[in-house]
């Protein structure tokens, strides 16, 4: 049986499709996988580590908790615990020498004159690949346990066949301008960037692409049967710094009557949730010092181009809109999408010409004054939606 230390952050989090894989071969095969962490455990690093990461695992050892326990004085700066280095290492030391731990990964110095457990330190470089200093990880796993099973490949299945992820642009027309939803990143890689929100397919149960991007969409918002259509293909091989990544981007044209605008709480995966305006992304101040996380801007770029040429040949504009509308209301998505002002005359005549728009009878009502403005119905065909 092998056994096998993973620290988590810096580690597991920084390369989760290639630790998520080996900890599943290893816990598939009888082996066992032990999470060392210092982040106090709690159900949300939990959740983090098995849903997030991906992760399994068969023990789980925090060394925070461990002292908390123990009665050893710890001191909080900024929500992270700190502690006597000595005591630290020597907990971490303890547990691996006690439980048998063949090898344990982590991305800091071996732990002190306490430490004999057999050790890698795991180096990550922004260039999309891990390394480990002297030999490769089946190497290790080799003198530990006399042979390596079904471990190589997964090495290989992480250079070589890269993780599938869709992006989702969530647009919504708000207060006149046609705004996107964006996350603030709670983990690595561009912990506390903004960013679209999306993740990776459920791969183990064959996910079609267009499913796992209503899947992120329905988990952001609660709604399904949206209007959504995918935009672009992005697979830059340094795109995502934790290993090779394809996305497939989507996007998706809310009305915002269909959901609490106001009231979209950032999930497990992000610190904040936000609207912006669209066409102000780039300028906006707050992306002046961060940019948006991976290729995210040229994302946001493509879809700023892709709905300005949509919405002249296509009835997306209506998708923003309630059943029943004005001329001013009809025109004011054009003019968020395409950032310019229309003429009310010219612009009536065009959509009368292109689509079928009836106009509703307006109730009288003696109280008010002047005319009230027609009512109208889109009754042509929808674009449609994935």
């Amino acid at each position: 049986m092998i056994k096998i230390g993973i620290d988590v952050h810096g580690v597991a989090d920084a390369n989760p499709h290639f630790f998520s894989a080996l900890s599943r071969i290893l816990v598939e095969n009888g082996h066992e996988v032990h999470i060392l962490t210092g982040a106090e455990h709690t159900p949300e690093l939990e959740h983090e580590i098995r849903h997030i990461l991906g992760l399994s695992f068969t023990h789980f050892f925090s060394t925070t908790s461990h002292h908390k326990k123990a009665g050893t004085v710890i001191t909080y700066i900024d929500g992270n615990p700190y502690m006597d280095n000595k005591i630290w290492n020597r907990a971490k030391a303890e547990y691996c020498r006690n439980h048998g731990i063949h090898l344990h990964i982590d991305d800091s110095d071996v732990y002190g004159k306490h430490f004999e457990t057999p050790y890698a330190k795991y180096e990550f470089n922004h260039t999309g690949e891990s390394s480990f200093p002297t030999r490769t990880l089946p190497e290790c796993l080799d003198d530990c346990s006399g042979q390596s099973g079904n471990l190589e490949p997964v090495k290989e299945r992480s250079c070589n066949n890269p993780s599938v992820s869709v992006d989702i642009a969530i647009c919504s027309l708000i207060d006149g301008s046609l705004n996107v939803l964006l996350i603030k990143r709670k983990f690595a890689p561009f912990k506390g960037h903004w960013a679209l929100p999306g993740g990776f397919i459920h791969s183990e149960d064959s996910e079609h692409l267009d499913a796992a991007a209503a899947r992120k969409i329905r988990e952001k918002t609660g709604l399904s049967h949206l209007y959504i259509k995918q935009l672009k293909t992005y697979g830059d091989v340094d795109r995502d710094p934790r290993t090779r990544v394809i996305t497939t981007a989507y996007y998706s044209l809310v009305n915002k009557s269909l959901m609490g605008l106001e009231t979209l709480a950032p999930d497990e995966t992000a610190e904040d949730t936000r609207w912006f305006p669209l066409a102000q992304v780039e300028k906006d101040s707050i992306f002046r010092k961060e940019k948006l996380a991976f290729d995210h801007a040229q994302i946001v770029n493509d879809l700023k181009k892709r709905l300005q040429g949509k919405i002249s040949h296509d009835p997306i504009a209506f998708e923003l809109l309630d059943t029943t509308f004005t001329w001013g209301d009809l025109r004011s998505v054009y003019e968020a999408v395409l950032c310019k002002k229309l003429d009310p005359a010219n612009f009536k005549k065009k959509i009368r010409a292109q689509y079928k728009i009836k106009e509703l009878k307006a109730k009288k009502n003696g109280a008010s004054a002047g005319r009230p403005p027609t009512h109208l119905r889109f009754e042509g065909v929808k674009d449609q939606y994935t």
